[in-house]
């Protein structure tokens, strides 16, 4: 058995359309450009003009009330994606690090942020579990609108 082609709607003449059966016509145009992988959780990434693109859109929002309050004042230093490395590379053992959407400083301590719209990955909890060991500070996994879901707040703090 052959496999069947489909042929995309808008490469097809009227005519052809009314010859071809309507099961080998694609209704959804062929995709342009550079092959993408769809993300596991259907997040969208979004691209700035600026050259900055974040993975979802909500951490992109995330971003942008992280902004806003910086330039109100409320918050100084803010970082966009700082590298956290929780366990140092040890011989031939290699280091665990966590990438975060945000770090800032607030009230004099400086807080790392992460943007999570769904429940953590088992990898995500164990990142969560080896910063309350030997995370530098204070870390909040916010939710859509900012809402704090989890606050870890490493032992030796």
């Amino acid at each position: 058995m052959t496999p069947r082609a489909h042929f995309p709607a808008d490469a097809l003449s009227p005519a052809m359309r009314r010859a071809l059966p309507q099961g080998l016509i694609r209704r959804t145009p062929l995709r342009r450009g550079p092959w993408r992988r769809r993300n596991k959780f259907g997040a969208v990434a979004v691209h700035l003009p600026t050259g900055e693109s974040f993975d979802s859109k909500g951490e992109y929002r995330e971003w942008n009330r992280l902004t806003m309050l910086a330039q109100a004042g409320e918050i100084s230093d803010l970082v966009r994606q700082p590298r956290v490395v929780l366990i140092p590379r040890r011989g031939d053992a290699p280091e665990i690090a966590w990438k975060l959407d945000a770090a800032y400083t607030e009230k004099g301590r400086t807080i790392w942020s992460d943007f999570k719209p769904r429940p953590a990955t088992p990898r995500e909890i164990l990142l969560m579990k080896l910063w309350r060991h030997s995370g530098p500070g204070l870390l909040l996994i916010t939710g859509v609108n900012g809402r704090v879901l989890k606050t870890v707040m490493p032992e030796a703090v």
